[in-house]
């Protein structure tokens, strides 16, 4: 057997080793240097090759990579919490040991239909957060493409925002014994703040002396990961002036009697406990104070774009949802409807 081709193709390794010669050596290696160059060469190829081999990570392996970076970007808490949940439900729906590539379209839409069943309100948050995952499992370069760009949610009826006026708010702070809830209630409408900015919120980001705090720092992201300073009315800088007596001032400003800050959670159904003693509309959250702060300052003349610096919002687009129309302005631009005189003078200035 003197071609080397034909050695190469032999399944005998004892009359490959026999029928070697030095020369025969070189040339077959030379023959493996050009086939491996020209698969190389061979883009078309090359990327078969390594779209064959992705998708094999198993889906609870990417989900745990997916979690250790979050905790490492600076995502609040609450985010992390949230995602875990999702993960959490789609792992027990496909198994964590499904390799990525298995996981189609029609599954998903399966499991968002589950999901659409049992929690109704709730499962578009775990359609964002798996569509947020599977972006950054492409971004890595552990599946070729994202099956959730194929899919899209029904659109659903915009819910109108809940609002409270003063007098509801003190009405529900009245339900509770909880001092320190008390003041977070009243912070949050004074202030327009989320939940998780009043909670993260520490004394060394107060100047008292000045009225201003400082929202967002190295160790607490906001939402639109901007730093912020916005100025506090008089009643809360007696508030927190009243506090910094009685407290030690270098943790949290509401916090518990060891000094450990409180869940948004426990904040959320602490404010869902005391609404629930009222007759005030039960679709109020606490999430309800800052659309409140905001519609407040808006209709009442503050520049929009003074409000979303206020708000920390990312656009001022963001900021006008918040804008609250009254009933009665509404009743008012009806009535003109009533007079015909109206409608003569509209047509003289058409013509």
């Amino acid at each position: 057997m003197n071609d080397p081709s034909q050695i190469l193709l032999s399944s005998n390794n004892s009359e490959i080793e026999s029928s070697l010669n030095p020369q025969q050596v070189q040339m077959i290696s030379n023959i493996v240097s050009q086939t491996v160059y020209s698969l190389l060469s061979n883009k078309s190829i090359l990327t078969n090759l390594i779209q064959s081999n992705t998708g094999n990570k198993p889906l609870g392996e990417a989900f745990n990579e997916y979690e250790n970076y979050l905790k490492g970007t600076g995502y609040s808490d609450q985010y992390q919490r949230s995602v875990k949940a999702t993960l959490n439900k789609t792992v027990k729906f496909f198994n964590e040991n499904t390799p990525l590539k298995n996981i189609y379209v029609r599954q998903i839409e399966e499991f968002i239909i589950q999901l659409m069943k049992s929690m109704p309100r709730g499962y578009r948050v775990h359609f964002r957060n798996l569509k947020a995952c599977f972006s950054k499992l492409v971004a890595w370069g552990h599946i070729n493409n994202s099956p959730f760009t194929k899919i899209k949610l029904p659109k659903m009826q915009k819910q109108e925002n809940v609002y409270v006026t003063r007098d509801e708010l003190n009405t529900i702070i009245s339900k509770t014994t909880h001092p320190v809830m008390k003041e977070m209630f009243l912070f949050a409408f004074l202030t327009a703040l989320r939940l998780s900015e009043i909670t993260n919120l520490k004394w060394n980001e107060v100047k008292l002396a000045e009225g201003i705090i400082t929202i967002g720092s190295a160790e607490f992201i906001t939402k639109t990961r901007k730093i912020r300073q916005i100025p506090l009315v008089d009643e809360l800088i007696i508030m927190l002036r009243n506090k910094s007596k009685i407290m030690n001032i270098d943790g949290y400003i509401f916090c518990k009697a060891d000094g450990k800050k409180y869940t948004d959670d426990f904040v959320s159904k602490s404010f869902k406990r005391a609404l629930r003693k009222t007759n005030l509309d039960q679709h109020t959250h606490f999430h309800s104070l800052r659309h409140s702060g905001i519609s407040f300052m808006l209709n009442n003349g503050v520049p929009v774009n003074v409000v979303k610096e206020i708000a920390g919002h990312s656009s001022i687009a963001v900021t006008n949802i918040y804008t609250h129309t009254n009933l009665d302005e509404l009743k008012n631009a009806v009535k003109l409807l009533n007079n015909k005189n109206n409608f003569k003078k509209a047509e003289s200035n058409n013509g």
